[in-house]
């Protein structure tokens, strides 16, 4: 388990809210989206904010705000890449083989997925408590880390299905056809 040197953001919600908008964390084709904070401290801010009670959509939103198709474009591709570190990445090849969830996020609409992000967001970032020596006797702080996924759990995803079948019960296959090729040429932002 790695532990980041990095922590939320002690700001207001609004504040904390303006440092997220921007292309850092919504564009993963752009210089800034790697220049500056690795994945895990990108989780951990976003975790902060989500914990704080922000609204990731309202950030969404404003980020893609004026902006081009092109830059509104790549945010379900950040989106998909931060759901892949906390389900997905280093899963053994046995676990790998049951995941399908990069498939079955494609069928989500953008609030649903918005809302997969900050349930995954509340269950994989987190922290330890460690006692560090100083001058003045210890401290004790919280060290974040994003957990690693072991077996592939789909429990969230589940549930955002569940509610999606039970708000459109008549969906059809044409339905999830036109999903699919919205997640691939559309904006969904």
């Amino acid at each position: 388990m790695f532990h980041s040197d990095s922590k939320p953001y002690d700001l207001e919600v609004g504040e904390y809210a303006g440092l997220l908008a921007n292309r850092e964390y919504w564009d993963s084709y752009s210089y800034e989206w790697s220049g500056f904070h690795t994945m895990d401290q990108k989780l951990i801010h976003l975790a902060g904010f989500v914990n704080m009670g922000g609204d990731l959509l309202w950030v969404i939103k404003h980020y893609a705000k004026g902006r081009s198709r092109e830059y509104r474009f790549c945010i379900h591709s950040a989106i998909s890449r931060y759901l892949f570190r906390m389900i997905s990445e280093g899963l053994t090849k046995e676990e790998r083989a049951k995941d399908d969830s990069g498939v079955r996020m494609m069928f989500l609409d953008r609030e649903e997925l918005v809302e997969l992000l900050t349930e995954e967001l509340k269950r994989k970032v987190t922290y330890d408590l460690k006692t560090i020596r100083t001058a003045c006797g210890c401290d004790v702080v919280r060290k974040w880390y994003v957990e690693s996924p072991k077996v592939f759990d789909d429990t969230v995803l589940a549930k955002i299905e569940q509610a999606h079948k039970q708000a459109h019960p008549d969906e059809t296959v044409e339905d999830k056809r036109r999903y699919y090729e919205r997640w691939l040429h559309e904006c969904m932002f």
